[in-house]
């Protein structure tokens, strides 16, 4: 089930990225993924293809939504230059967590046929936490329309697919053999990304009460589902065929089904998630690192360390390229103009960091660029000490 094929990569001021697969097999860590590599503005999308106003979105973003490969979607998509990915999940892990959302969420009440068949609320039924008789209908007579969203989109070849275990197991090869589909980057950038996404920042970032990143890991199903349901998705057809299709198996000694809790690390220095004096690391302290020259990189080989010579020292260090560092305050940190570097709309507002407009661009960093960037305002301390001291 080969993806879209293309002679050429595409473009990067025009890319355009819908996430469309089955619910609950890694849509939003795919969407941050993206999100993060190509630095693409995040997108809300209506249920309904056609009513989006994709004109007002602008030359690039990302955005998912479980979209069905009608004929009309696929040639409207096309038209637009919008490249569809469908994640796969095994079966079982799939239907945890999507009993696991709709506890979260509490049942659909979109007019959306679609969307209610997607995710059904009559699962609630059963209690909190328990697989029984409604769930196990749902899985009788309605799972199978989730599991063939994914495969639809493959099988018509209008989507690039992305199986979520191999993105767990081995997400820098995973995600560089997807994206060099699209638009190939350096290992560096890669490494950022997937650092960037790693669950647990992502839920304390993003989503700190676990609605759509939830947990992760692989292969949960074994042990939490009951064996009336693991004997239906073994046996009860389409399921054997769609696992065969997409390379899954209801075998609990299948070693592809072994239970993974970690998931592996794409050599990424801030797996603590938290500085060593108890700051929290923010998705643009990563930009901010893996932005830095490889020879520079190599110096700070723990991200979250403190102390001389560290990446943190660093980040609250006067900037070097302040030739008045030494007398005019308020101070700018590396950090504060390394941020300043990434915003050619600041620089057009305030293009003398240094100079006249040390001030606003500092006050941009407290205040707004703080609250953009989710960042502790504790990385303004510098800037407020050299304010309270004075010149020399």
């Amino acid at each position: 089930m080969a993806g879209p094929s293309r002679d050429a990569p595409l473009d990067f001021e025009q890319l355009r990225i819908i996430i469309t697969g089955t619910p609950k097999t890694g849509n939003t860590w795919l969407k941050h993924l993206f999100s993060e590599l190509y630095v693409l503005p995040k997108v809300e999308l209506d249920p309904n293809f056609h009513a989006n106003d994709f004109d007002s979105f602008g030359r690039r973003w990302v955005g998912q939504q479980h979209y069905q490969p009608d004929p009309s979607i696929v040639a409207e998509g096309e038209r637009r230059g919008i490249v569809f990915i469908a994640p796969f999940r095994h079966p079982g892990d799939v239907l945890i967590s999507l009993r696991h959302h709709i506890q979260k969420q509490g049942a659909n009440s979109s007019d959306d046929e679609r969307i209610r068949t997607l995710l059904p609320g009559a699962m609630l039924e059963d209690g909190e936490n328990v697989f029984g008789p409604n769930t196990e209908q749902f899985v009788r007579d309605g799972f199978f329309v989730n599991l063939h969203l994914s495969i639809a989109w493959l099988r018509g070849g209008w989507a690039h697919g992305v199986r979520y275990e191999d993105l767990w197991r081995r997400p820098l090869e995973t995600f560089q053999g997807l994206t060099d589909r699209l638009v190939p980057r350096s290992r560096n950038q890669l490494r950022h990304a997937l650092s960037a996404c790693e669950i647990g920042l992502m839920q304390d970032t993003y989503d700190p009460q676990r609605t759509f990143v939830r947990k992760g890991g692989l292969n949960s199903w074994p042990t939490v589902l009951p064996e009336r349901i693991k004997t239906l998705l073994a046996e009860q057809e389409p399921y054997p065929t769609q696992m065969s299709a997409t390379g899954y198996t209801m075998n609990p000694d299948d070693s592809d089904n072994a239970r993974s809790e970690e998931p592996s690390s794409p050599e990424n220095p801030f797996q603590k998630r938290e500085f060593d004096n108890g700051i929290d690391v923010a998705p643009i302290h990563l930009r901010a690192y893996f932005d830095q020259s490889e020879e520079v990189a190599r110096n700070w080989p723990d991200g979250c360390a403190v102390g001389e010579g560290t990446f943190y020292a660093w980040l609250m260090q006067p900037a070097v390229a302040d030739p008045h560092r030494e007398e005019r305050y308020p101070v700018v940190t590396e950090f504060a103009h390394w941020l300043y570097s990434q915003r050619t709309d600041l620089q057009e507002i305030y293009p003398d960091v240094f100079g006249e407009h040390r001030q606003q661009v500092c006050d941009w960093f407290l205040f707004s660029a703080c609250r953009e960037y989710r960042y502790d305002r504790h990385f303004a301390v510098p800037i407020l000490s050299s304010w309270a001291r004075g010149r020399p």
